[in-house]
Parts: C-alpha cells; sequence; structure tokens
C-alpha cells in the first residue's frame, strides 16, 4: 500500500451511510480520509439510533463524523499546515 499526500494540501473525506442494514434496523456508516492517494483513516461503524429514511441514515452518518473531520483538520494545522477539506457523501 502506497500513501503519498498530493500538493493541494486539502483533506479529502467520502462518508456514506447504509439504510438498516443490521438485524434491529440500525443503519451502517463508513468513512475514509484520503490526502491524495491511500486511506489515512478509515471508520466503520454501527448507527446508535435507527432511522426512518437513508436520507436520515446518511445524515446521522455525517453527524457521526463530523468530530474527526474537525479533530484531523485542527491537528494537521497544529503541525504547521494550512489544510482545506472537503466532505463527499451520495
Amino acid at each position: 500500500m502506497t500513501l503519498e499526500a498530493d500538493d493541494t494540501q486539502s483533506l479529502y473525506w467520502m462518508i456514506d451511510a447504509s439504510f438498516g442494514v443490521h438485524s434491529e434496523m440500525k443503519s451502517h456508516t463508513g468513512a475514509i480520509l484520503t490526502m491524495g492517494k491511500g486511506a489515512v483513516i478509515s471508520d466503520s461503524t454501527k448507527q446508535k439510533v435507527n432511522s426512518r429514511s437513508s436520507t436520515e441514515a446518511e445524515l446521522k452518518g455525517i453527524d457521526d463524523e463530523i468530530v474527526k473531520v474537525e479533530w484531523v483538520k485542527h491537528f494537521i494545522e497544529a503541525q504547521g499546515f494550512d489544510v482545506k477539506r472537503n466532505i463527499t457523501r451520495d
């Protein structure tokens, strides 16, 4: 596996959720952070509450992951880099 940062100084987060995939009808969230080539952070978790729709599951997924998005941005900036964050979802 190769990890590389590109020249854009951007954090690319990809966040997605699957609606009602667990036996108790809870949804599942997945997230990946890349800074160019390769996944620096990946996360896969069952959501804590039930959702009524796939749209609600997507919003809860982003809400669950936004803490990590902000923490990583602040951590990288504390190292002396100025970064932008990009969050993609479907």
